[in-house]
């Protein structure tokens, strides 16, 4: 088990999750390019199993999100197709609106792996938007571990972020936070 310094919240990797030691990123140069061409163009190739699993939450307001990506090997994948299960269903029919789904998406379209995995989460608390942004936090953080230079895109995007905004609770004497009592002259 390890204890993470910010959020000082247990996290423990079962069996059947790969951490980020595990993977083997190599860089592969194209050789029909010249010697000048191969520095610049280099592609990342994971060498994951698809078995398992990358595991992390993320949390928004008062949702959580379990986010748990699935490595699709180039067999079995289907271009430009997003693989993303929100509490057992499709997430186009979990979030309705346009903005919602576009915020589940975000991590992968902004790196360009849309169809390189396959996306499971189980949400709970708050509304529609806490969860899609819990989604795209915990997300976030699975690609960031996998590749450092994920992780500056991701950093810049402000999608490792996590947003500290919520509710303030309601104070005694007062009708709300901070609303107070109508007053009265008389």
């Amino acid at each position: 088990m390890a204890v993470s310094k910010t959020t000082k919240q247990k996290t423990s990797i079962s069996a059947s999750v790969q951490s980020a030691a595990d993977f083997e990123i190599k860089t592969v140069q194209k050789d029909d390019q010249g010697p000048a061409k191969q520095a610049e163009v280099a592609k990342v190739v994971l060498d994951l199993d698809p078995a398992r699993y990358l595991e992390a939450i993320g949390r928004r307001k008062t949702c959580t999100a379990r986010v748990r990506a699935f490595y699709i090997p180039e067999d079995k994948r289907e271009s430009g197709q997003i693989r993303i299960a929100v509490n057992s269903r499709p997430y186009l029919e979990y979030f309705k609106i346009l903005e919602l789904q576009k915020a589940v998406d975000a991590p992968l379209r902004k790196l360009k792996l849309q169809d390189v995995f396959s996306v499971s989460a189980k949400t709970s608390g708050g509304g529609f938007r806490g969860q899609a942004e819990a989604i795209r936090h915990g997300l976030s953080k699975i690609l960031a571990k996998l590749d450092p230079e994920w992780h500056k895109r991701l950093k810049r995007s402000k999608f490792l972020t996590r947003d500290p905004r919520a509710v303030e609770r309601k104070k005694y004497g007062r009708h709300k936070a901070r609303k107070g009592h109508q007053w009265h002259k008389r």
